[in-house]
């Protein structure tokens, strides 16, 4: 006998309102089940009902229909024959004129991952169930929990950024620190507001002459600077700094970016000194060292010619020995300014 028959109402209107219901035969055949109860099983209900489900209590209840007929009107358990072992909590009542039993029930879970690996949702229990108030209980609870979960992990990505920015911010602060070329940067009046270990070993400067100190220097430098992309030096302690600043607009304060440049002016002045000197060697070769050249050259024709004519002037060697002599010194100039 049909569901449709016995409850004057059809199968839609019965899954309704007990979506997880087992109608079984007398021969223990499973004759139909809810349509949320197939998705636990994952499948078409076939066959004798020991083969889809487990008695679990009563304990030791033997898997035919006239002992599960003996367990009417009472708490029972059942084990769902699926990878999950699912339980379904209900009881069994007869139905005496189609002599079959109905099992009404529902199953029991304590966490929404539970109900969602079986495709279920608060749609698939009846709205009498008292367990859908615990399923939007937990669902509001996995909410909060994922919202917790995404607020940790927000925090733990901003605390990662935090100390990223922090580390950058320490090796920019050690890269002003451990430069060796002094940096400061001063207010638009003069006044320093910070300075690297390199700038604070300078105490003073000596500029076009005179001595300061260090913010009278910088006081001065700014009266005199009408562009601060023009660089300038100034020298403490027998070295020489080179001096270019930079206006930050957004702050209002200016970075004077400064360079040892001591070895640099000396290899200048250096240069210098050499370039001086091969110019008076050119000055040397071309006046000095033609002229008693151009003598003995002269004095050594003459020697040709009275050696032609038989006859050697007497004046001749010691003009060529003077003129040699001449040429001598002027080669040994060139050779010590080289």
């Amino acid at each position: 006998m049909s569901v449709d028959t016995i409850f004057s109402f059809n199968e839609d209107q019965f899954n309704q309102l007990f979506p997880f219901y087992i109608l079984i035969n007398e021969d223990f055949s499973i004759q139909s089940c809810g349509n949320s109860l197939k998705k636990l099983l994952e499948r078409e209900p076939q066959g004798s009902f020991d083969l889809c489900f487990r008695l679990k209590r009563p304990a030791g209840i033997l898997p035919d229909f006239s002992s599960i007929l003996a367990m009417c009107n009472q708490l029972v358990i059942i084990e769902v024959n699926n990878p999950f072992n699912d339980i379904l909590r209900g009881q069994f009542e007869l139905l005496k004129d189609s002599r079959q039993l109905l099992f009404i029930g529902s199953p029991w879970f304590d966490n929404m991952t539970d109900v969602k690996q079986h495709h279920l949702t608060l749609h698939d229990f009846a709205f009498h169930d008292p367990l859908i108030d615990l399923l939007h209980v937990l669902k509001t609870k996995d909410i909060v929990n994922d919202d917790l979960r995404q607020l940790l992990t927000t925090l733990h990505r901003k605390k990662n950024e935090l100390r990223k920015a922090t580390d950058e911010i320490e090796e920019i602060a050690l890269f002003a620190l451990q430069n060796p070329d002094p940096l400061f940067r001063i207010a638009t009046d003069g006044h320093i507001l910070m300075s690297n270990p390199a700038a604070d070993q300078i105490a003073c400067f000596s500029f076009e002459g005179k001595t300061y100190c260090r913010e009278e220097f910088w006081k001065h430098i700014l009266k005199l600077q009408t562009s601060f992309d023009m660089p300038f030096e100034a020298g403490y302690d027998n070295k020489i700094y080179s001096f270019v600043c930079r206006y930050i607009a957004d702050h209002d304060y200016i970075n004077v970016y400064g360079r040892d440049v001591t070895e640099k002016e000396e290899v200048k002045h250096d240069n210098e000194k050499k370039s001086m000197a091969l110019a008076k060697v050119a000055f040397d070769q071309t006046h000095l060292v033609r002229a008693p050249l151009a003598n003995i050259l002269g004095l050594v024709n003459l020697l040709e010619m009275n050696k032609a004519e038989g006859e050697i002037d007497p004046l001749i060697l010691p003009l060529l020995l003077q003129s040699a002599k001449k040429l001598d010194i002027v080669i040994n100039e060139i050779v010590n300014l080289i």
